[in-house]
């Protein structure tokens, strides 16, 4: 059953994500209105309460995307976005244009 609540868009782009037990780089591979897939070398490390550094908003700094991990595979991990600030709806806007 599909639990999502809109469509999905492919959005590639690196993001350095930082998490309880580490960081990492990862490639983000979906979005939607709700959160991301974002691809990553060792998916199931990556736990609970995380934040993606995004820096493609055009001016050379990276924008924070606060999430809740929701499900991982062996290919990366599902987030849904929490606590969005304007900076990050504006860049994610643009991914779902």
């Amino acid at each position: 059953m599909e639990h999502r609540h809109g469509a999905r868009y492919k959005a590639l782009a690196l993001a350095d994500i930082q998490y309880r037990n580490g960081q990492r780089t990862g490639l983000i591979y979906n979005i939607s209105n709700d959160g991301m897939f974002v691809l990553t070398d060792a998916p199931k490390e990556v736990t609970g309460g995380v934040e993606l550094y995004i820096s493609s908003d055009g001016e050379g700094r990276a924008v924070r995307i606060p999430g809740l991990v929701v499900h991982n595979n062996n290919n990366g991990f599902g987030m849904i976005f929490r606590d969005l600030d304007d900076v990050a709806r504006t860049l994610l806007e643009k991914y779902l244009a």
